[in-house]
């Protein structure tokens, strides 16, 4: 298969519903060959910010010279963006090859259970094996969705696991409370490995993620907020804060979110340099410096100000909310929206009717979209300008023909829309500077 076929090939997967469990994965890799054996994992569950610390960690470690693979999920623009080594997204004709052989090696096989395997087990396989043939020095893994029973913890012993803030999520597939949440995060964590923990907006969680570590003797190390001291002197473009006797260090990141996605990461490395790889100080402030993570808070242009941001979940919007209230206090915002129907959106909507001047709606691409006319109707009863939009380019010309050099537009809800804007946007096309 050539790489258009590949893809028509996961875009009409019959079988690419949320399937969790391991049993699947588990067979198709011994299938494989298990090219996930022998690698040196860094493995990150959470909530949110786990792509942050991936990215983070990544950088850090390639300015420290070793070569690194990393898997993180959902894409925005195209499938590639998921797998990456040292910088280089896997190449259109690797990841053809690979999927093409992955493939054939499900439809040949007797003992696998074809009509069970999601296309995200499918795409986790591949992974697997280009990081294996590149021969990493670290892999690091983004969990998918929960971490008991995803696909990405199919690995036997990760160096170190991280567990990015716990919120509020898929609570049809993990748990109601957020005890049950945290336990399902829990479930990356291994004998006899290193745990970070990002700080908690939650008092069970630390408590529960401490009862595993001491279940699975592992050690715990908790990023504490006491430790970090951020300076005054900030601006729209980066951040800029101490941590433990690590000083001035700066992050491109926005929010003060990312500083503790931040702290996370080095956390990490502080981890692994206590296995021996050499990673010093100026990798961290580099690797810091250098991360970029597109549609996370990401000014992308200025005049006016345009923000996106793949906040998809209550915890992510009232992150996206309190940036907006810290960094332009009382400034109105105009809003482009979009959710999954089986999101807590009626919660999303109250953390940012205060902050949004009008707000238009539009339909992600997904099967679990909320119909941009039923959101906007949600949105009428809290009195504020609304809109329904046939297509994101229908909204970006809309919020653009009311706004001004100063205004300031966000776009956000949901990643399964937020890349096409991003990606409209920045190929040009609309009336702004």
């Amino acid at each position: 298969m050539n790489y258009n076929e590949v893809m028509n090939y996961y875009e009409n997967l019959s079988y690419n519903k949320i399937n969790l469990g391991l049993e699947r994965i588990s067979k198709l890799l011994r299938e494989l060959g298990n090219p996930d054996k022998g690698q040196k994992y860094i493995h990150i569950a959470g909530t949110n910010g786990k792509g942050s610390i991936a990215n983070y960690t990544y950088n850090i470690l390639v300015d420290a010279g070793y070569k690194v693979g990393i898997y993180t999920s959902p894409y925005l623009i195209k499938m590639n963006e998921v797998i990456k080594v040292s910088s280089e997204c896997i190449s259109d004709e690797d990841f053809a090859r690979i999927t093409s052989h992955v493939k054939n090696v499900i439809e040949s096989s007797p003992n696998l259970n074809k009509e069970g395997l999601t296309s995200f087990e499918i795409l986790t396989a591949v992974a697997f094996l280009y990081f294996y043939e590149k021969k990493c020095d670290f892999v690091i893994l983004e969990v998918g969705l929960g971490g008991r029973l995803d696909a990405t913890n199919v690995i036997e012993k990760p160096l170190v696991s991280a567990i990015s803030k716990i919120g509020y999520d898929h609570v049809n597939i993990l748990g109601n409370e957020i005890e049950d949440i945290t336990r399902e995060k829990a479930g990356i964590i291994k004998d006899n490995t290193v745990v970070v923990l990002s700080p908690q907006d939650f008092d069970k969680v630390p408590c529960v993620i401490k009862s595993y570590c001491d279940k699975y003797k592992a050690a715990l190390s908790y990023v504490d907020r006491q430790e970090i001291f951020v300076h005054s002197e900030q601006n729209e473009l980066e951040q800029i804060f101490d941590y433990k006797h690590i000083k001035n260090l700066k992050i491109k990141l926005l929010g003060k979110h990312q500083i503790d996605n931040a702290a996370t990461a080095i956390e990490v490395v502080l981890a692994l340099k206590k296995y021996g790889f050499n990673i010093d100080e100026n990798n961290l402030v580099n690797g810091l410096i250098n991360t970029r993570w597109q549609c996370r808070l990401e000014l992308i242009n200025t005049e006016p100000k345009i923000f996106i941001d793949g906040a998809h979940n209550v915890d992510g919007i009232n992150t996206v909310a309190e940036f907006f209230k810290a960094n332009f206090k009382g400034e109105k915002i105009k809003l482009i929206f979009g959710v999954l129907k089986d999101k807590n959106y009626k919660e999303m909507i109250d953390k940012i009717v205060p902050i949004s001047e009008s707000i238009f709606t539009v339909s992600p691409k997904n099967e679990r979209a909320l119909d941009a006319q039923t959101l906007s109707e949600v949105i009428k009863e809290y009195n504020i300008k609304t809109k329904a939009c046939s297509s994101v380019e229908e909204a970006i010309n809309l919020v653009l023909s009311e706004s001004v050099d100063s205004s300031i537009i966000c776009v956000c809800g949901s990643l399964y829309y937020v890349g096409e804007a991003r990606n409209l946007i920045m190929q040009g096309g609309f009336n702004i500077k």
